[in-house]
């Protein structure tokens, strides 16, 4: 299959999705009866479409300021509840870049998905010297998928420049530093290594947790580090929202207080940026975990300022 083709058969698949939501958002409409609410709709589509529109509905759903809240709380389940890829794929990846079955490579290895985003996803795994870690393996083809969508994102500012829709212009720039960040977040040794920066930095930080990486089970495609163990700040949003009084006092009594948490996030970040001039560069909710008395945990290295 020429790249020419590939390039075509992405373009149509997204027209095919794109236009079959909209024509149920209008049946929906032409019947005067309620669909699928819009937020979950949006959310479902960015799914389906996968690759950059995956991870353009990651950012969005930060975007408090451009998205009504309904959206952007429902676009955060994109940060870590995207469905996941099935057991049998995930053997696969494994087996490929590391040469051995999961079973053959860890004392225990838990096919059931911690979570799951744009590029990959998470497991829970245990290593002979009983070290429990977390397994991060890229998803099956989203190279490939993200490669074509950043070739059609260019010919798109192409046809803007070439027709001068000045008011696009903007959207170069953007465009140019999104497929950048995508193109890094791809190899997973790259984030293993701004891992092991970062994790130098914190050395000794009560503030600061990173978790260590082993690089024998490090590829591409597979990441395997310190499993870090807490709730996210996004968990706890969702626990908050569902009035979950149990979990929420298991939060409180290790110690947390939100005040003191978000200034040692704030701190963290200054001081790695100006001491070291490396910092943690997506500090979305799903990537904070809160440990013990305020002490921030980071996970997902893919943004890493410097």
């Amino acid at each position: 299959m020429t790249s020419g083709f590939r390039y075509l058969k992405r373009a149509l698949q997204i027209s095919r999705i794109c236009f079959r939501n909209l024509a149920a958002i209008a049946w929906e409409r032409l019947r005067g009866r309620p669909g699928i609410p819009g937020p979950q709709r949006l959310r479902i589509m960015l799914e389906e479409l996968s690759g950059s529109f995956l991870k353009f509905g990651q950012i969005l759903s930060l975007q408090l300021d451009a998205l009504p809240r309904e959206y952007c709380d429902e676009l955060l389940n994109l940060l870590d509840r995207v469905p996941p890829f099935p057991r049998h794929q995930v053997r696969e990846v494994i087996l490929s870049e590391l040469g051995k079955a999961p079973e053959a490579l860890y004392r225990e290895f838990d096919y059931q998905t911690l979570a799951s985003a744009s590029i990959g996803q998470v497991h829970r795994a245990v290593l002979p010297d009983s070290t429990v870690v977390a397994v991060k393996v890229q998803r099956p083809g989203i190279e490939q998928v993200f490669s074509r969508d950043a070739a059609l994102m260019r010919f798109f500012i192409g046809i803007i420049f070439l027709f001068r829709i000045r008011t696009l212009y903007f959207m170069r720039d953007p465009v140019r530093e999104f497929n950048d960040w995508v193109r890094e977040e791809l190899d997973y040794r790259r984030e293993a290594g701004y891992a092991e920066v970062l994790g130098r930095n914190a050395r000794g930080s009560p503030s600061e947790t990173i978790p260590r990486i082993h690089w024998d089970l490090t590829t591409a495609r597979v990441m395997t580090m310190d499993f870090i163990e807490g709730c996210s700040v996004l968990e706890y949003l969702r626990l908050l929202d569902q009035r979950d009084e149990k979990r929420l006092a298991e939060v409180k009594a290790i110690g947390f207080d939100p005040v003191l948490f978000l200034s040692n996030v704030v701190s963290n970040f200054l001081n790695d940026a100006f001491r070291f001039g490396v910092f943690h560069a997506d500090p979305h909710p799903a990537n904070l975990i809160i440990l013990k008395d305020n002490s921030v945990g980071y996970v997902d290295f893919g943004i890493v300022g410097n």
